[in-house]
């Protein structure tokens, strides 16, 4: 998480002091999908958004396999310093994993939802056209969120 924080805030300083060819190749829109596939298909992206768009998704899967997998690879959790353990069961882990990934989602929220937001200087956007992905970001985080409360449950 943290190295995606500092290379979105280290894009976005070259991206600003950049020569205007380099920030103008990412704001260029993707080349179009085949006509045969619905509207709802074929997004108009800009190559910009585009970047952005699978690096956060593979942040997003990133992070879920370390708290599914990695995370607490021993399979015991203590609850506090007595040393006292319990074992982590899989709605537990499964549960921990789904709240990580809604805070991931949650800290995100910020980059698309403000309007002068390093984002927006990067990818060449405005504000108003980004707000699918901050949409998009809420409802991952409210899904991650649900899960959560039902693995708990």
């Amino acid at each position: 998480f943290y190295c995606y924080l500092v290379g979105v805030l280290l894009a976005a300083f070259i991206a600003t002091h950049a020569n205007h060819k380099w920030a103008a190749f990412w704001a260029r829109p993707m080349p179009p999908l085949p006509a045969f596939l619905p509207a709802f298909l074929r997004p108009r992206f800009t190559r910009g958004e585009f970047a952005a768009m699978w690096v956060t998704k593979w942040l997003f899967i990133v992070s879920f396999i370390y708290w599914v997998h990695d995370h607490n690879f021993d399979g015991n959790y203590s609850p506090s310093n007595t040393g006292d353990t319990i074992g982590n069961t899989n709605s537990a882990r499964w549960a921990r994993s789904t709240g990580q990934i809604a805070v991931l989602a949650l800290s995100l929220l910020m980059f698309a939802g403000s309007r002068e937001s390093v984002m927006h200087k990067l990818l060449g956007t405005t504000w108003e056209s980004f707000i699918w992905a901050h949409k998009a970001l809420g409802y991952t985080m409210l899904i991650a969120t649900v899960a959560h409360i039902g693995f708990w449950w």
